[in-house]
């Protein structure tokens, strides 16, 4: 366990390593803090929520670039054979990969913890530390359950183009689907509760959710995590 957390992290530094990283924070923060002028002036049209869903919009494609590069950069560069043959297994590998892009997410959650304090005084509203450690969990959790499904994609198409595009049909384009389904009444609200494809992008933007959305994330991470798991151990990567 100590050497999946190590790797985890390992991971997390080579991501920090590339300099558009520091690019999509940049953007992210600025297009908030514009967005933290117009609610400033412009108190009748927009609000802090306004704040919290210009930051997803960023980060959001970021989580998916970083989740579809995470494993597709060791096949497009060939060194998938020197991972592979460390001494952690491919399950492991699966393992410490959606990891460390679920400290990416709380990375990028500590980031607009930053914006939310300084937005929250300029806006005079009211921030807790309930507010930040909601913040927190909320961008770990997605990046955990969207790092799954892009391993997995990954593993299934051996590409980046493959993988983000799997991410963005998936949790964009499905979530439309599902949600027209859901308004002709041939899915329950319930039961699309539980769906993280449908729930997940809400759950980043507007912070609205309950236990059926949270034990839904919960579940489709393990489940893209396990299945990824099996996977990779069944077909040839390199």
């Amino acid at each position: 366990m100590n050497k999946i957390i190590r790797l985890s992290f390992y991971e997390l530094k080579k991501i920090f390593i590339r300099p558009y990283i520091y690019l999509g924070l940049l953007f992210a923060a600025t297009a908030a803090f514009a967005m933290t002028y117009l609610a400033k002036t412009n108190p009748q049209l927009f609000h802090m929520r306004n704040v919290y869903a210009v930051f997803a919009d960023i980060s959001e494609i970021m989580i998916f670039i970083f989740a579809a590069k995470n494993l597709s950069d060791d096949i497009v560069y060939k060194t998938a054979s020197i991972i592979f043959t460390k001494s952690v297994s491919r399950a492991g590998l699966v393992v410490y990969r959606i990891i460390s892009l679920g400290l990416l997410g709380l990375a990028i959650g500590i980031c607009l913890s930053a914006v939310t304090v300084i937005s929250s005084l300029i806006l005079a509203v009211g921030t807790g530390i309930m507010d930040i450690l909601k913040v927190l969990f909320i961008y770990m959790l997605y990046s955990l359950c969207v790092g799954g499904f892009a391993i997995l994609t990954t593993i299934r198409f051996k590409s980046f183009i493959g993988s983000f595009a799997s991410c963005l049909g998936t949790f964009w384009f499905i979530k439309n689907i599902l949600a027209f389904l859901g308004e002709k009444d041939y899915i329950s609200e319930t039961v699309l509760s539980f769906i993280p494809f449908y729930t997940a992008s809400d759950f980043l933007h507007i912070y609205v959710f309950g236990m059926n959305e949270i034990i839904g994330l919960f579940a489709g991470t393990i489940i893209f995590m396990a299945s990824a798991a099996f996977y990779i151990g069944k077909v040839d990567i390199y």
